[in-house]
């Protein structure tokens, strides 16, 4: 059966949708915000946590890197504790670096660039 193309309307149809298409829309924009800000709400939650987390690991690795000053300290005089100076040298220039690589990353986490869209 051949197609009658004479029957078919070269204007464009109504711009608006109806009503139905309309609440369609409106139900999908509010599941939409809604998955948004349930993201959003998750993000702050973990960044607490991890927040918290890497505190206490820079902490505690910037208490090691001082006690084994302190023993290098107290054994450098022939006692029962001493490090080359190469070795105290390195522990403390990677504790640097490290702390450092540590705070930049988490910085970045917890502090992102955000689009001033709200897409």
């Amino acid at each position: 059966m051949p197609l009658d193309l004479d029957k078919v309307s070269d204007q464009p149809g109504p711009k608006t949708p109806d009503s139905a298409t309309r609440l369609e829309e409106e139900e999908l924009d509010k599941q939409k915000e809604k998955a948004i800000l349930a993201g959003l709400v998750q993000d702050i939650a973990e960044r607490k946590k991890y927040a918290g987390r890497i505190f206490w690991l820079i902490s505690l690795w910037l208490v090691g890197i001082f006690l084994l000053l302190i023993l290098q300290g107290f054994g450098s005089n022939g006692h029962w504790f001493a490090l080359s100076e190469a070795i105290v040298i390195s522990a403390i220039g990677g504790t640097t670096i490290n702390v450092i690589g540590i705070f930049v990353v988490v910085a970045k986490y917890l502090f992102p660039k955000r689009d001033n869209q709200t897409s």
